[in-house]
């Protein structure tokens, strides 16, 4: 980690920040389990009935400049036309054991979004908001949000 000292009446950089050189924390959200799928507006996002009975939105995401140690990241799905998450509260506490080093930024795979629904038609073939916050605490770093699709394409 590199130091430096802040310019003349400039904060200091922010602690939760890795000072490479490459700027100012970065997240985008993302889907994949297993290997990270980037999401673009309008993407469909597959609605996953999951192991326990319930459904969810896998969910992932991919950063720079923000140290995996200090950071949470929070997820929400929120669908068109409410202003309610649909989705139960989604934080996820990060440590570089939970995340994998790509050299110049970090991903993160294999988070879920579960929605607080107990049968997918209210959420099947809609659209919505879904989102990713890097937090420390209650001070957002960074974030990312992607209009998406609600599908059910898996076999």
């Amino acid at each position: 980690m590199l130091a430096a000292c802040p310019a003349d009446g400039a904060d200091a950089p922010d602690a939760n920040m890795v000072m490479d050189g490459a700027g100012a924390a970065r997240i985008e959200l993302g889907t994949g389990v297993t290997a990270y799928v980037e999401l673009g507006d309008e993407d469909p996002v597959e609605l996953v009935f999951g192991p326990q009975g319930g459904w969810h939105i896998d969910v992932a995401a991919r950063f720079w400049n923000l140290d995996p140690d200090t950071i949470d990241l929070e997820y929400q799905f929120v669908l068109d036309g409410t202003d309610e998450p649909v989705n139960y509260p989604a934080r996820y506490t990060l440590t570089r054991r939970r995340v994998i080093d790509m050299g110049d930024h970090f991903v993160r795979l294999g988070d879920r979004a579960v929605l607080d629904i107990t049968q997918p038609g209210g959420v099947l073939s809609t659209a919505g908001t879904l989102s990713v916050r890097a937090i420390t605490g209650d001070t957002e770093l960074a974030s990312s949000r992607r209009h998406v699709r609600v599908v059910d394409e898996a076999p």
